[in-house]
């Protein structure tokens, strides 16, 4: 399995399994450094479940990235006040009572793109 960093990856850690950010590799170690909601953690090669390329974003990877963007910038308020948005907004896509709009994906630097193909008979 092929790691780089910025990509996403899956780890199962003893509470249940995470998506979370590639950082940092150890090269010649058997670890990575992933970013999970603003924590490092160094995770044993073995405990990754899955690789989302960098790019590849999913709705769950917009929640976590939404979420360590609001803790480097001291909490949800100060996030939502710096790119002109309301708290409740960023505090409802964080809970998943809503979808991430423009405005936050902006902020986050994403670009939503739908894909359709072809379904398997």
């Amino acid at each position: 399995m092929i790691v780089k960093v910025g990509d996403w990856v899956k780890w199962k850690y003893v509470q249940g399994s995470a998506f979370a950010e590639v950082v940092n590799l150890n090269v010649g170690q058997r670890s990575i450094m992933v970013r999970e909601r603003g924590t490092h953690y160094n995770v044993l090669r073995e405990a990754i479940l899955e690789v989302r390329q960098a790019g590849q974003a999913q709705a769950k990877d917009v929640e976590y990235k939404l979420r360590s963007a609001c803790l480097m910038a001291g909490g949800q308020k100060p996030f939502a006040m710096k790119h002109k948005m309301s708290t409740a907004y960023v505090n409802d896509v964080l809970r998943g009572r809503r979808y991430a709009g423009e405005k936050i994906l902006k902020a986050l630097g994403i670009v939503k793109v739908i894909s359709y193909r072809k379904a398997k008979p």
